[in-house]
């Protein structure tokens, strides 16, 4: 779920606050257009200001659907996916972690227009701390004494 707060940051680049319960899937929008549909070569993940990527996508002499993924295993491993359809491209990470809350960068590179970025400050909210509607029916079936 992305919630519109948007904070403008220190690089000036706007930044997202997203929210994801523990153990579901958080997921991160990364625009992949440009006003001059230029080519996308590469896509990267940060984590806060890091300057080793956590995630790439390279597309870079092949089509999107046969782009290159790589993940780090020390910090999403299997769990994250970048998908380019439906549009717009996300980073889907599954089984979110409390140890995942933090500001994410994602930085897109093209062949000839200028590179992109987006934040994303993700908040993971626990199950105990999700709003539960009391006044759902958990089951339909009648409850009788034995």
């Amino acid at each position: 779920m992305i919630r519109s707060n948007i904070v403008m940051m220190r690089t000036g680049v706007r930044t997202v606050d997203v929210q994801a319960v523990e153990g579901m899937v958080a997921q991160f929008p990364c625009d992949l257009g440009t006003a001059a549909n230029d080519k996308v070569y590469m896509v990267f993940w940060f984590r806060d200001d890091a300057g080793i990527p956590l995630y790439s996508f390279d597309v870079r002499g092949k089509p999107l659907s046969e782009a290159r993924h790589w993940s780090a295993p020390e910090v999403f491993g299997p769990r994250a996916h970048f998908s380019t359809s439906p549009a717009p491209a996300a980073l889907l990470v599954r089984d979110v972690k409390r140890r995942d809350e933090g500001v994410y960068r994602c930085r897109v590179d093209f062949r000839n227009t200028q590179t992109t970025s987006f934040r994303y400050n993700l908040t993971v909210v626990g199950l105990t701390e999700f709003p539960i509607n009391v006044g759902y029916i958990l089951s339909a079936a009648p409850c009788h004494p034995n």
